[in-house]
């Protein structure tokens, strides 16, 4: 197993664990942004200069929860040849997926809802079948519109058996869903896109989805990505995250980034990524 990293949050454990990497052009990464700025300040990159995004869940122990923030791109795609890693590195953790007690989807972009469902011998199911999932009802509304599912063929695999399972979630807002866990409104990148505020005492964390793809985006919060719904938005969403993050010294938890852990260190009138 490749587990990135750990951290222990007051009696709380938090676990990365990987679904692999996307392949991103700069172009894409950074939109409206000419390739010969981004391109020089990518780091790491392929043999053909696109950018290596890894695609890192995160599982939290807090008592007799289990809980996992996203689940990867899953099985190979148009965007990633090979198979994601997600479920054999739960299995080298030593975590079935029954024993899952809550997934949490930040967003639906294919490269979070990816392990929602599976499919076997009886059909598509849940792939966590003892969790309750939860997403925000603005981000199921955005992406149930019947043009949304006739092209984006993700959400037409996974959100509506999710509908039908009987372990959907949907409330808008923030939620705590368990004991120091709680649920904030990101949006911007997607209409219900959410981070994750998990807390023990003193210590804090946050999960914060996609609000950035790159530590770049840190130091030059404007440039955004070209997968953003809202790009204003997204950014002053960013813009206010990353404030309160940088004051508070908040643990940051990062989806993209090539290092999961870190802080938001105040830079002039940006941010830079600072990985622990």
């Amino acid at each position: 197993m490749t587990t990135e990293h750990q951290r222990e949050l007051g009696a709380k454990t938090l676990l990365t664990v990987s679904d692999g990497n996307l392949r991103i052009g700069p172009e894409r990464l950074f939109k409206n942004i000419p390739r010969d700025q981004s391109a020089p300040l990518l780091r790491p990159v392929d043999e053909r200069g696109q950018a290596l995004v890894p695609m890192r869940s995160l599982l939290i122990r807090a008592g007799n929860r289990l809980i996992l923030f996203d689940t990867g791109l899953g099985h190979h795609s148009p965007i990633r040849p090979e198979d994601g890693t997600l479920l054999l590195e739960l299995t080298s953790a030593g975590i079935r997926p029954e024993d899952v007690t809550d997934v949490i989807i930040s967003h639906a972009h294919a490269d979070h809802i990816g392990w929602a469902t599976v499919e076997d011998e009886h059909g598509r199911r849940p792939t966590f079948p003892n969790a309750r999932y939860w997403m925000s009802a603005t981000e199921f509304r955005h992406w149930t519109q019947p043009e949304q599912l006739e092209a984006v063929a993700a959400v037409r695999t996974h959100l509506p058996v999710l509908s039908t399972s009987g372990q959907l979630e949907l409330p808008d807002g923030e939620v705590e869903i368990a004991p120091g866990v709680r649920l904030l409104p990101t949006p911007g990148h997607t209409p219900g896109h959410r981070s994750v505020l998990i807390a023990d005492g003193a210590q804090v964390a946050l999960f914060t989805g996609d609000i950035s793809h790159h530590p770049l985006h840190y130091e030059k919060p404007n440039w955004g990505s070209q997968f953003d719904t809202d790009s204003d938005l997204a950014y002053r969403t960013r813009l206010r995250v990353l404030q309160q993050a940088a004051a508070d010294r908040i643990l940051l938890v990062s989806y993209h980034h090539p290092t999961p852990f870190g802080h938001a260190i105040h830079n002039g009138a940006a941010f830079r990524w600072q990985p622990v």
